[in-house]
């Protein structure tokens, strides 16, 4: 019957394997088929796109593989930054840089892409050295991959054009762009062209020259419209908005930045419009509106600062200045350039925070490399010593199973002439032969007994044991089953919770467990009625087991000793024992990576503790 419920409960177990398999299978194809479904939302607007993101972060655990948790934080820093929120997309961005660091999982690609975001949202927040240090990162992800994607590595040019451009090293920007272009047009790889694009028209306009500006604008519009992107069409409306408003041409200029911001409404893609209210506002101002012009700028200043856009806010102070300087409107200039100044202060004050910080860790990672070519110089050397160590342990082990089972055979020849032996020598009736012949006898069976523990725990050090869920219940009862006879002889009590938990571990080797635990508590108890109380304790991770007995205890002297292999702490006149019982238990423990401990008050009992593995859901 007991081995028919086992039976059942490995079947059982089997069972409840394969729905957990298919559990995370299913997990991890709902977190795909939502990001998925979110990439299609992008298209039409962002805020329909972060609820399915953020439905896929319900379904990650444990057993969710970092590349898709990469990709989650991924996904949802390139949604919010594309809204603008560049702080909640830089929370992302960098929770997504740390799986990248923690894990060797990560492909090459996804590296890249989360180290260029990152580096791509500190250049919008106009910190260089974090946005150059990433898209170092970007370019070291794809090392030796190059030829593979050549869009990527164009991508990387682009960002290096764009940090040249903000830096206002416009000829450093056009070599970039140059390379950029080049591979962009190659791959005819149309989003990248209009990027290209989009940036020679930013660099040109900045150097004034506006009719090549508006050449590769345009050129950029014709791209756009074959994407029909509609975030594109936006961005490529309000440069040409701004190329006409150079030319004073308010009109035309106001009803670009019009069409722009009636899209970027649609997406909700709130930094946008922030500096389509900016550019709004100067050309009232222009048009002579000044109350209109105010009304938008000021508009402009609270969206950047709600978004923690500090470069557009900067840029929306310095319009508001100049504007209302224009109209003579000189306490509220002074207003605005007061506004400016303190937070250029703030500005420099975090980026020096953030450089020396980076310096830091600069100076730490140095340390560390060298760190490391010291460890690479003795690898090799520390690798052969591990695999003649482990060699040498694999041999002391099956000298260990060899030499007890070669022991087994003599020993038996032994015992059964020293059998045949006593009969002759009980007919003689001479009481020295007969004691020498009980001393014989004695010694060989404690032999046998030793001969037996030493293989238990040769086998416990050497086999590989299948590990699975193994309910305690069931391993409590067969050890205890197993000394039903000494635990009647003795009149002993064995107190249990009413249940216990489930375990990953061995049945086998926890049923050894408690039987060694349970019967050294008996035998080195000189009680008429030994009891032995088994508790347990949940942890976060782990069942932390007790082992209570109410025997002659152990001095705090010998706590760590009694675990030694052939420990004992008494003559065999007092009590019986191979000294190798505590010390399999020790071994056990060990192999279910957990750790066991003794506590005692000498004279009052022994309490014996240690923890095992929850088992996996």
């Amino acid at each position: 019957m007991l081995i028919k419920t086992y039976v059942l409960i490995e079947k059982i177990s089997q069972v409840s394997n394969t729905l957990y398999v298919s559990l995370t299978n299913s997990y991890s194809k709902r977190i795909d088929d939502l990001l998925e479904a979110s990439e299609k939302a992008l298209q039409v607007s962002y805020d329909e796109a972060i609820p399915l993101v953020q439905e896929a972060f319900n379904f990650v655990d444990e057993s969710t593989d970092d590349e898709r948790k990469c990709k989650l934080n991924y996904t949802l820093s390139r949604i919010y930054f594309l809204k603008g929120n560049y702080t909640r997309a830089l929370d992302y961005a960098k929770n997504g840089v740390d799986v990248c660091k923690n894990s060797f999982e990560i492909s090459p690609l996804l590296r890249h892409k989360i180290f260029n975001l990152t580096g791509v949202i500190y250049q919008e927040q106009v910190e260089v050295v974090s946005a150059t240090a990433h898209f170092m990162k970007a370019i070291e992800a794809l090392k030796g991959l190059e030829a593979e994607y050549k869009q990527e590595v164009a991508g990387v040019y682009m960002n290096m054009a764009i940090i040249s451009y903000h830096n206002r090293n416009f000829t450093e920007s056009l070599e970039a762009l140059e390379e950029a272009t080049r591979y962009m047009e190659e791959l005819d790889f149309h989003v990248g062209m209009f990027r290209c694009y989009n940036t020679y028209g930013n660099v040109y306009n900045e150097l004034n020259e506006l009719d090549n500006a508006e050449i590769f604008y345009q050129k950029s519009l014709k791209i756009v419209q074959k994407l029909n992107n509609s975030q594109y069409l936006a961005n490529t409306y309000s440069n040409l908005s701004n190329i006409a408003e150079k030319r004073t041409d308010f009109e035309k200029a106001l009803r670009l930045v019009r069409k722009s911001i009636s899209i970027n409404q649609l997406l909700n893609s709130e930094a946008v419009i922030a500096v389509d209210y900016r550019r709004i506002g100067v050309i009232y101002f222009e048009l002579g509106r000044v109350e209109k012009g105010i009304e938008y700028l000021e508009k402009s200043y609270e969206l950047s600062t709600e978004l923690g856009s500090n470069k557009e806010a900067l840029v929306t102070l310095n319009s508001l200045a100049d504007a209302c300087s224009k109209a003579k409107l000189w306490e509220q200039a002074y207003h605005y350039r007061t506004l400016q100044g303190k937070l250029k202060s703030k500005m420099f004050s975090e980026e020096k925070t953030r450089v020396l910080s980076e310096m830091q860790v600069h100076h730490q990672l140095e340390r560390k490399q060298r760190e490391t070519k010291i460890l690479k110089a003795s690898e090799e050397k520390i690798r052969v010593y591990a695999d003649k160590l482990a060699e040498s342990n694999q041999e002391l082990e099956r000298f260990a199973r060899v030499a007890s089972h070669d022991m087994k055979e003599p020993l038996r020849m032994i015992k059964s002439y020293l059998s045949l032996i006593k009969r002759k020598v009980d007919k003689l009736g001479d009481e020295d032969l007969n004691e020498y012949m009980f001393f014989a006898i004695d010694g060989a069976d404690r032999m046998q007994v030793l001969i037996t523990e030493i293989l238990k725990l040769a086998a416990v050090q050497s086999k590989s044991h299948k590990m699975s869920k193994v309910d305690m219940n069931d391993v409590v009862f067969m050890a205890k089953n197993n000394l039903r006879q000494v635990i009647a002889e003795r009149n002993v009590t064995v107190n249990l919770p009413s249940s216990l938990p489930i375990v990953e571990g061995n049945m086998a080797l926890l049923i050894q467990l408690f039987q060694n635990l349970i019967a050294n508590g008996v035998k080195y108890n000189r009680s008429e009625t030994p009891q032995i109380d088994i508790k347990m304790k949940e942890q976060e991770n782990t069942y932390q087991f007790e082992v209570i007995d109410n025997g002659i205890g152990i001095e705090e002297a010998y706590f760590d000793k009694v675990f030694e292999m052939l420990t004992r702490l008494h003559n065999r006149t007092e009590f019986e024992g191979t000294g190798i019982g505590l010390a399999t238990c020790k071994r056990i423990v060990e192999r279910h990576e957990g750790k066991i401990w003794v506590t005692s008050e000498h004279g009052k009992g022994s309490n014996f503790q240690f923890y095992m593995p929850k088992a996996k859901m």
